[in-house]
């Protein structure tokens, strides 16, 4: 079995990022060494692509791991499709990620296309989740391709990349990372003659004018240009005062210091057809009805990218403000309490003893919240209601909003072990 994508060691120049560091050399040298954070919807694509790769490499169908789960850190050697008899929550909700309807339909149309060219011819060869050298352009530069697929008979190497994501359509075409995966293919391949490199996305959930599957022949003398100027692009990266260019690739390719770039300040301020001086200047936006066919158009067209920085500053500002470092005009509350139960088992078991049934407690496969199940608890109105059921339910906030300073709202202190309490 392959390695786990979370076990993997990272690239400081990663095919995934080479749209960033190839249009901005200055923002490799100012987020190395800055800690990896994972979004929920990235640790639901890592599970995706261990689903995908076991598939492959087993034979299995994704469809016979439907409402199991992908433990996205499970160890070498230990199970990483388990059954849960709970929702994961806290910290197992961004290890076990549900195999879903989705993600079996996702998954199969990966599976199908790449055994649909395993069939082309009966000698063709298959690597699944193999490490790429690309070290020939740059020492940091190297991966892991979803998979490769070589027909000797045509000499024809397909790379297929498949993309979970929805937020992001990608295009195939002088794709960077694809070219850069490409590249690595080939150098692995060298010795078996290729006449034609197709690299290919497989993306089943983003719409795209193409469908989701999209196909791009790579000449190999374009493949080598391509080379020479990524080997150029990434040397620029050593520079200690490599220049900054903010751009799409900012919002694409993740950048750990979206929300904080100053560069990026200026590029989205522009974009959203502010008016302003020095990067600390407030930044004034013109009324709508004053703007230009030209500067609304603008706006809507870096509305992804605007919104994008929005939440990269907001989120950065919330992690400091945990840390203890937050804004002065700035305070962390907590979220609205909402009702929880404090023993699943012991709640459904009181609800049978009211003579409910699974029809009505259970969504299936998920029990179903106090708020829900209220209602069947014995009472005229809802104060009684509630008042039988307090036992079985405990009220609590989910976590913390980072709000100005004038928000009525108390605001709360943090300590060490990510707890809090309201301050007086």
């Amino acid at each position: 079995m392959s390695e786990t994508h979370t076990a993997r060691k990272h690239a400081k120049l990663a095919p995934s990022a080479a749209k960033r560091w190839i249009n901005c050399a200055g923002s490799v040298r100012a987020t190395d060494g800055l800690p990896d954070e994972t979004s929920s919807a990235a640790a639901e694509g890592t599970a995706a692509h261990e689903l995908c790769s076991h598939c492959l490499t087993t034979g299995d169908d994704p469809a016979a791991f439907l409402d199991m789960y992908v433990d996205i850190h499970a160890a070498e050697g230990k199970p990483r499709f388990v059954s849960l008899s709970e929702e994961p929550t806290g910290e197992n909700a961004m290890r076990f990620f549900p195999v879903d309807d989705e993600m079996v339909d996702a998954v199969e149309m990966y599976v199908s296309f790449v055994r649909g060219l395993l069939a082309q011819e009966p000698d063709a060869e298959m690597e699944v989740e193999q490490r790429l050298d690309m070290t020939h352009l740059h020492p940091a530069i190297f991966g892991t391709g979803d998979a490769t697929v070589f027909l000797p008979i045509e000499a024809h190497l397909h790379v297929p990349d498949f993309k979970y994501g929805k937020g992001i359509a990608v295009d195939a075409d002088e794709n960077p990372q694809l070219l850069l995966y490409a590249a690595g293919a080939a150098r692995r391949y060298h010795n078996r003659k290729i006449a034609k490199l197709t690299a290919h996305i497989i993306q089943p959930r983003a719409p795209h004018r193409k469908g989701p599957i999209r196909s791009y022949d790579i000449d190999l003398l374009d493949l080598f240009e391509f080379e020479d100027m990524l080997a150029a692009a990434a040397a620029a990266t050593d520079d200690p005062n490599a220049p900054f260019c903010a751009g799409s690739w900012c919002h694409d390719s993740f950048c750990k210091i979206e929300g904080t770039c100053p560069t990026n300040r200026v590029k989205r301020l522009a974009d959203a057809g502010a008016e302003f001086g020095d990067v600390e200047t407030e930044a004034k936006f013109p009324a709508i009805d004053t703007m230009t066919v030209e500067q609304r158009s603008a706006v809507l067209r870096e509305a992804d990218g605007l919104l994008s920085y929005v939440k990269a500053v907001q989120e950065a500002e919330h992690a400091k403000a945990l840390a203890g470092n937050g804004l002065p005009d700035f305070k962390l509350v907590a979220k609205r309490a909402v009702r929880k139960w404090k023993d699943e088992k012991a709640a459904k078991n009181h609800l049978y003893d009211l003579g409910a049934t699974n029809d009505d407690i259970m969504t299936e496969p998920k029990f179903r919240s106090p708020a829900q199940l209220e209602k069947l608890f014995p009472g005229k109105n809802a104060t009684l209601r509630q008042a039988a059921m307090a036992d079985l339910v405990v009220k609590q906030s989910s976590g913390l909003n980072l709000v100005p300073a004038s928000d009525p709202r108390p605001a709360v202190k943090v300590d060490a072990a990510s707890e809090f309490e309201v301050v007086e």
